[in-house]
């Protein structure tokens, strides 16, 4: 590829290794593979991730080197806050895990120092401005259904998710006087999951009770 490889492998693993220590499981291993596929993206599951990329020598444009990282440390962060328990029972919860992957993912890079202020700020907008432009965004997730995957359901599994995610620490943090953010609420919740314990939507609002009390089931 046109990217240095060995460049990038010590960036991917200073960013999981902080999510291990963040998240209490400092043994979870993974690992990256690379092929050509016929479209950008991929899937992971069990401490790996598979990329598909439609370049035969997986080159990029200089300016997706950044991106890539970007895109990767979302992926990784997946082996953490996975789906709710009680996923099935009729309504996605990929609010929660899209949601908290694309929010932290940006955030805990630019906390490592591995993205500057104005990096950071344009990419959490470039989420935003995605979000808002799109006239189904009012629709809830039990709406969009089966077509979760498909073009309308794309951007608002992520968008939604990623824009809840900064109203509850914008809530938080208001309600706290800047003492807490979405931190107290999310961390827990998955470390209790990491240590085997219950990780199911009864637990997140209850932790939503806890951090913001009745406005909190409001905006959920």
């Amino acid at each position: 590829p046109n990217w240095d490889v060995n460049e990038i492998a010590p960036v991917l693993q200073k960013i999981y290794q902080y999510y291990g220590r963040l998240f209490d499981d400092t043994a979870h291993t993974m690992r990256i593979f690379m092929r050509r596929g016929r479209s950008n993206g991929g899937s992971g599951d069990g401490g790996s991730f598979l990329m598909n990329t439609p370049s035969a020598d997986l080159n990029l444009p200089a300016t997706n080197v950044r991106a890539l990282i970007a895109f990767l440390s979302h992926e990784m962060l997946h082996q953490f806050p996975e789906e709710f328990d009680d996923v099935n029972i009729g309504e996605p919860t990929y609010w929660w895990s899209e949601g908290i992957a694309t929010y932290y993912s940006n955030l805990i890079v630019y906390r490592l120092g591995l993205k500057n202020l104005d990096q950071f700020l344009a990419d959490w907008n470039g989420f935003l401005r995605n979000y808002y432009a799109d006239p189904n965004r009012l629709l809830s997730y039990k709406e969009i259904g089966g077509n979760m995957f498909g073009p309308v359901g794309l951007n608002l599994m992520y968008g939604k998710g990623q824009a809840f995610m900064m109203l509850l620490n914008a809530r938080i943090r208001e309600k706290s006087g800047g003492a807490r953010s979405l931190d107290d609420l999310a961390f827990p919740l998955i470390r209790q999951h990491r240590h085997g314990g219950s990780y199911t939507r009864a637990d997140f609002l209850a932790a939503l009770d806890r951090e913001l009390g009745p406005q909190g089931r409001v905006d959920y």
